[in-house]
């Protein structure tokens, strides 16, 4: 039993006194109004006005839809974590969906070629892990480590867009967003590496580029990057872009994780790679090549 007082009802306050009747209206007055009100037309409520629905919604709406869609449909960019939420691999997704220009870094460069990247706000940044020459790649990923950090101190900065990963993975450590698989053994990578960071491919054929946009699907790869497209130094024949036409095709225009080219590709030759479906790009040399980095930097992103 309860020892609390019993409170006692409220009481009801009294109504108002309301008259039992309206007051008297001449009879020709209230005919006239009656008359009046029958004409007066009916105006019709007006359906409001659909919601606007974006064609490639926010992440926050992919994941939504991801939670309540079919679960084996194509997803959007990461929305197949259904109502996941802000893990680091997911805030890490995030930045790599707002990201179109990726630049890799495959030598020392001076502090003020990589203010020159930070400050043009190129998107990602990958530190190139070269197996002939270990010890240059070892200290070009320690000096751009401390550039990349001095720039972009606080993990929790808003300024901090731009992710860092290792291509190749012999270059790691903690500090890293993710990294990049240059062979095929991305499942075995993901096993090692958790589920906190982002992990991409590079394919050069279209078995290659489906067998990765599965694994996108599942969620063991987070994008791919196809190419080479054009020649490198390291390559003398490129894919070409019908290769990236090929993939876009096969997904019917709408991949389920992003899509980076990659190999030779310029300011000039990009409407090539925009005109195949692709919206992304990689570049090297066609930044670091260059006599003006700044100008370079900044006529690629600008096409964006």
């Amino acid at each position: 039993e309860s020892n609390a007082a019993e409170e006692p009802a409220p009481e009801t306050a009294a109504a108002p006194d309301v008259p039992n009747a309206a007051p008297d209206v001449p009879q020709e007055r209230e005919e006239e109004r009656e008359k009046a009100q029958e004409e007066e037309p009916v105006e019709e409520p007006q359906p409001s006005a659909p919601p606007r629905v974006s064609e490639q919604p926010s992440s926050a709406d992919a994941r939504e839809q991801g939670s309540n869609g079919d679960p084996n449909a194509f997803p959007d960019f990461f929305g197949y974590g259904g109502g996941e939420s802000l893990t680091p691999r997911a805030i890490r997704r995030e930045r790599l969906a707002k990201s179109a220009l990726c630049a890799y870094v495959d030598r020392p460069l001076s502090d003020a070629d990589a203010a020159t990247l930070f400050q043009v706000k190129v998107d990602m940044f990958q530190i190139v892990f070269d197996s002939s020459r270990q010890s240059e790649s070892a200290e070009t990923a320690q000096l751009f480590l401390s550039q990349y950090f001095g720039a972009f101190p606080s993990e929790t900065n808003v300024m901090r867009r731009p992710l860092l990963l290792s291509r190749g993975f012999a270059v790691w450590g903690a500090a890293f967003d993710g990294g990049v698989a240059l062979e095929q053994n991305y499942r075995e990578i993901r096993e090692e590496i958790g589920d906190d960071l982002i992990l991409g491919a590079t394919v050069s054929t279209l078995d290659e580029a489906l067998a990765a946009i599965a694994a996108g699907k599942e969620g063991v790869l987070d994008f791919i990057e196809a190419g080479p497209v054009f020649p490198t130094a390291y390559r003398a024949e490129g894919t070409g872009s019908a290769f990236l036409r090929a993939i876009m095709e096969a997904v019917d225009g709408r991949s389920p994780i992003p899509i980076f080219a990659y190999g030779g590709i310029t300011a000039d030759n990009c409407n090539e790679i925009f005109d195949s479906g692709i919206e992304r790009i990689g570049v090297g040399a066609a930044i670091l090549d260059a006599q003006d980095k700044r100008d370079a930097a900044m006529r690629l992103t600008s096409l964006f």
